[in-house]
């Protein structure tokens, strides 16, 4: 087993910062993580990557969702697998604030302000969006779906005009 179908590996050189192991295990400096020459190294921390374990959803809120909007969560996977899906940050005043969160709910190592942001792509040939933020620690990060509808006119031209320019 090696990094590559690791969980924890990440592919960083979009933004030059090469390959890493995302496991804090692993980490040479607190707030840093291991650098890797290649996708074969291999260490005792592995975890099996799986994109099912992308996403988590709240399945009361998943039951309201499918009420609404007439779509499951369990839906997001094929929004996602959607080779022109586009991600983006929503606007700052709907980041998600921690600050009076209630005890039982899991706070992300070194966020303060949790963004939310969304998905939009295509869900058998119509376009929805997913609003999300993440949940869990650095390297073992999750989507949390907080919706999932079918997306309205800014969210389809963004989408159309991205799908049109491939």
């Amino acid at each position: 087993m090696n990094c590559g179908s690791c969980q924890y590996f990440k592919d960083l050189t979009f933004f030059n910062m090469g390959l890493r192991c995302m496991n804090k295990s692993n980490s040479p400096t607190v707030g840093d993580f291991k650098i890797l020459n290649n996708e074969n190294y291999s260490c005792g921390h592995y975890k099996v990557y799986h994109p099912n374990n992308r996403f988590e959803w709240d399945k009361n809120k998943n039951a309201s969702n499918q009420k609404k909007h007439k779509i499951g969560f369990e839906r997001i996977h094929d929004l996602y697998n959607d080779k022109f899906m586009l991600q983006m940050v929503v606007q700052t005043e709907k980041w998600e604030d921690v600050s009076n969160l209630p005890p039982h709910v899991e706070r992300n190592e070194g966020n303060i302000d949790p963004i939310r942001a969304k998905l939009i792509g295509e869900i058998d040939g119509k376009i929805y969006t997913a609003i999300y933020t993440f949940r869990g620690g650095v390297g073992d990060m999750k989507y949390r779906i907080i919706s999932l509808r079918r997306a309205d006119k800014n969210d389809r031209n963004s989408y159309e005009t991205f799908k049109n320019s491939k």
